[in-house]
């Protein structure tokens, strides 16, 4: 008594609802077909589920490229690199060390051709863009150079597999406006647009305090990541090729008496300066772009340790030389260098007469 009676047909759940007292049941309704899918009522209506749309024939998926990594992005990276060295002293350093580094490694039809040597002055900025690497040539004065690396063997197999066997070089532009270079790498087979290793470098008598030695903009700010280089890390004694009278913890110059660095030297020694090196790395080739520039900076951070590393522990070589020997090793080792990657079967160019451009120098140093 008092209860209404189950309409005839409602589902156990209406059922329930129903039995309740008849004071409640002016406030339900049978539940509609919506609510009762959701329940799962037996014999409610089913909502039809839609196929997915064919695709049309011959239509190809469009791929997008991440929105982090859009073409013409770089990485940006500056490494800071202090050195037990004056900066006037360093300038012959590195000269030094870039003929030293090109005899070593020429050889077997591998090493380094020197194109252009010579001066140059774009202070009033009509040289432009460089035709060779479509590079802007810094408004300054100094020492130009043009090389060839033939360095098939040294080029990452990621690269290497899509170039064929004469399109192993990679083509440097160097200027030299000491403290300032700029250095440029491209490939004369990939799309200088498309790949290109650009490597400015300030040099300072400081410990690595400025905030924007290359008088960066705003933007390029924001994208810059700073790594700081000590040239007594990452030493392995193990490896094939370790000499310890290159290595800065127990080399001791007999010139200059310095050396045998310890940890935190920089504190401590006199002089100190610092390489400021800003690596604009891009290689805009979709699926390769990440994991080659990623290989790009790899290499510029090992070849910068052990570059530098080497300016100061042959500082005995090269400490008292003047600009007029480097310039006289320079025009001898260019000759010399030739030579060899000739007759080892290397494909030397002529030498390029009246090419533009302007400025000389160190990449790597």
């Amino acid at each position: 008594c008092g209860r209404a009676q189950p309409a005839e047909g409602h589902s156990t759940l209406s059922r329930a609802r129903t039995e309740q007292p008849l004071r409640r049941t002016r406030f339900t309704r049978p539940p509609s077909s919506r609510r009762s899918r959701r329940a799962g009522v037996a014999g409610a209506p089913q909502r039809r589920r839609r196929r997915p749309a064919r695709a049309s024939v011959g239509r190809r998926r469009r791929w997008l490229p991440s929105p982090h990594r859009l073409p013409g992005t770089m990485v940006l990276i500056e490494f800071r690199v202090p050195l037990p060295l004056e900066c006037d002293e360093f300038q012959v350093a590195q000269l030094y060390m870039v003929i030293e580094a090109s005899k070593q490694n020429t050889g077997d039809g591998e090493g380094v051709e020197w194109i252009k040597n010579e001066p140059y002055d774009n202070t009033d900025g009509h040289m432009g863009v460089s035709a060779v690497t479509n590079t802007e040539v810094p408004r300054n004065k100094g020492q130009y150079t043009l090389k060839n690396y033939h360095i098939a063997s040294k080029i990452p197999g990621i690269v290497a597999a899509m170039l064929p066997t004469d399109a192993m070089i990679l083509v440097e532009e160097a200027w030299n406006a000491y403290p300032h270079c700029k250095t440029v790498l491209t490939n004369g087979y990939l799309d200088n647009k498309k790949f290109k290793i650009i490597i400015e470098t300030m040099h300072a008598p400081d410990k690595g305090i400025q905030d924007n030695a290359l008088s960066l903009s705003a933007d390029r700010l924001k994208k810059r990541k700073v790594e700081y280089l000590d040239i007594i890390d990452d030493i392995d004694e193990e490896a094939e090729d370790y000499k310890r009278e290159e290595d800065p913890r127990y080399f001791k110059s007999t010139k200059t008496g310095r050396g045998e660095l310890k940890k935190g030297w920089k504190d401590t020694a006199t002089p100190v300066m610092t390489c400021y090196k800003l690596v604009d790395a891009e290689f805009a080739y979709w699926g390769l772009q990440g994991k080659v520039e990623k290989t790009i900076t790899d290499s510029q951070r090992t070849l910068f340790r052990k570059t530098l590393r080497q300016a100061f522990t042959l500082i005995d070589s090269w400490h008292g030389l003047t600009m007029t020997d480097i310039r006289r090793m320079e025009a001898e080792s260019k000759a010399e260098l030739n030579k060899t990657l000739a007759e080892t079967g290397a494909k030397v160019e002529t030498p390029i007469e009246g090419a533009e451009g302007g400025g000389g120098g160190a990449g790597a140093a």
